[in-house]
């Protein structure tokens, strides 16, 4: 039996994803003043994306891009599947970004082989926390979310994910990588929200209001 030798696996993917990753880097700098006590601004909530180790070597090395749909009430359908993505950041593993949003719902989407989503309702002066998560695709990472509750907030795990996590910001060389990839960004996201949406709602993350800290 012919063995697969790892590296020659990374430059494959690499080789193929690279028009929508950059193997090389569309970098995320962590420059940003923000701390482990970051604050929602006033009136807003926050929340925060956690990008942590698969301990997959070939899946933790591609950066995660994370964006918002605009989600409107009336059609979540055309809206998830038809609006202009906004890019939050690019999130290599271990790191994370501090999100700020208007109270209310939202919808959200990361982008690797296909695309995930997951909807969101917030509270103003709360701050909240999605993990981002990787597993093997084809040729290229599968991302989804997993929003995190109180309780799991509270686990020697998570403080352990976020202890080990460093901050980064959406950067001028994110937005030019989102604008460059756009074609391909949106066809991934109208592909895969049919899908999505046909599933059971049990069956897609979503980030409560109640999950919140804070005020």
């Amino acid at each position: 039996m012919v063995k697969t030798n790892p590296l020659y696996s990374l430059l494959v993917m690499c080789a193929l994803e690279l028009f929508l990753y950059g193997c090389g880097g569309t970098p995320e700098r962590n420059d940003t003043p923000l701390s482990a006590t970051v604050t929602p601004l006033a009136g807003k909530a926050l929340i925060v994306f956690v990008r942590p180790l698969s301990y997959i070597t070939i899946i933790d090395y591609p950066r995660a891009p994370v964006f918002e749909a605009k989600y409107a009430e009336s059609a979540p359908e055309t809206v998830g599947k038809d609006s202009e993505p906004e890019i939050v950041a690019i999130l290599p593993v271990k790191t994370m970004v501090a999100y700020h949003v208007d109270p209310g719902r939202h919808l959200f989407m990361a982008v690797g082989e296909s695309a995930d989503f997951m909807t969101a309702e917030v509270l103003p002066n709360r701050t909240y926390y999605v993990l981002v998560l990787a597993r093997p695709g084809k040729h290229a990472p599968l991302y989804s979310f997993k929003a995190v509750d109180k309780q799991e907030q509270g686990s020697k795990d998570f403080k352990e994910v976020i202890a080990s996590s460093r901050w980064v910001v959406k950067t001028p060389e994110a937005l030019s990588y989102a604008a460059s990839n756009m074609p391909v960004i949106r066809s991934r996201q109208y592909e895969s929200y049919r899908l999505w949406i046909q599933k059971a709602e049990s069956e897609r993350p979503r980030l409560l209001p109640d999950y919140g800290t804070g005020q």
